[in-house]
């Protein structure tokens, strides 16, 4: 039976890197001309936030850290 005592951290942990890290790249896409709004940062932050939420059970289930962080 698989372990889901690592979920809760999973979905959680990511937000405030995945937060900082949407800014910033919204910030860049800024310098090139694009507006600044919520929505650019929103789209970002939740497609990082995603990916963190999908690798940290790989991670359970395979026993590793993944190669890519």
């Amino acid at each position: 039976m698989m372990r889901t005592d690592h979920l809760l951290p999973c979905i959680i942990d990511p937000i405030p890197s995945c937060a900082i890290w949407g800014g910033i790249f919204t910030l860049i896409d800024a310098t090139g001309g694009s507006p600044l709004s919520i929505r650019t940062w929103g789209k970002y932050t939740v497609g990082l936030w995603c990916y963190r939420a999908s690798i940290c059970p790989m991670e359970a289930i395979h026993g590793r850290r993944s190669v890519l962080q």
